[in-house]
């Protein structure tokens, strides 16, 4: 799997990778934001969200979740990608990761609070009707097979999904 993540955007809004629902399906649930201004501007956080098998190598950071998805854990670390980019590998997937040329446009897709199923505790009553995961995932995939697109974001609530499993579905 080759994908490049060029997210110019604050640490609090992560580059998502997506790959499930009609696309080929993912072994990891990979998060990836750009490292916070006060980090150079090659750093990348790098986060798994699994269930407690650890996919991301060296983690700085492991723990299960304590409120909501409590069957999860996190792993995340920084990692420098350089002005070439870097590959690591995420369970059997290989994954590259890149940033823009400072100070270059970027293209990106902002998304806010998608829901496609009332299985995650929240009414979701078009979901199903409008096709929402499906057709959700396959411009997803369109867009991030092209060079000229750089990162995708959900903003709010993912897929107001209390337990997890919502998520998991997508991811």
């Amino acid at each position: 799997l080759e994908l490049s993540v060029r997210a110019v955007l604050t640490a609090a809004v992560a580059a998502e990778v997506c790959f499930a629902a009609g696309g080929r399906p993912s072994t990891v649930d990979l998060r990836v934001a750009k490292g916070m201004y006060t980090r150079p501007y090659d750093t990348l956080r790098v986060s798994t969200i699994g269930d407690g098998l650890e996919v991301l190598a060296s983690p700085a950071y492991t723990r299960q979740f304590e409120h909501r998805w409590t069957s999860k854990t996190l792993s995340t670390k920084l990692v420098n990608v350089g002005l070439h980019g870097t590959t690591m590998q995420f369970g059997k997937e290989h994954v590259r990761l890149s940033l823009p040329p400072p100070g270059t446009g970027v293209t990106g897709l902002l998304l806010s609070d998608p829901c496609f199923t009332s299985r995650g505790g929240f009414h979701c009553p078009d979901g199903r009707l409008f096709q929402i995961l499906g057709r959700l995932v396959d411009l997803l995939n369109m867009l991030l097979a092209s060079d000229e697109f750089h990162f995708w974001a959900i903003l709010g609530d993912n897929f107001y999904d209390v337990l997890g499993d919502v998520s998991s579905e997508f991811f």
